[in-house]
């Protein structure tokens, strides 16, 4: 009965660790989710701004080359689009 107790010993050993290792990575796949959205959110707001500022600068320079336009039709000599900003230096 000695070895038939250590393999029940055992296989019970064995059964308590795998019980912890599942919670564990059920614990660690939560923990991943949760990091994932909140990420995911961050990009999102990243996201809405890069756009509102694209939006806010091709809105801008719409009007300064309306405004130029109309500026080259009362002075002949003058230069359409002297610069357009696109966000480099």
């Amino acid at each position: 009965m000695g070895i038939f107790g250590w393999l029940k010993r055992a296989s019970g050993k064995a059964e308590d660790t795998l019980d912890q290792t599942k919670k564990d990575i059920s614990e660690t796949a939560g923990k991943i989710q949760q990091t994932l959205d909140e990420s995911s959110k961050g990009v999102h707001t990243v996201v809405e701004v890069i756009i509102i500022a694209l939006g806010v600068s091709i809105i801008t320079n719409v009007i300064t080359i309306g405004l130029n336009i109309a500026n080259h039709k009362t002075n002949k000599r003058g230069i359409v689009i002297e610069k357009l900003y696109l966000g480099a230096p």
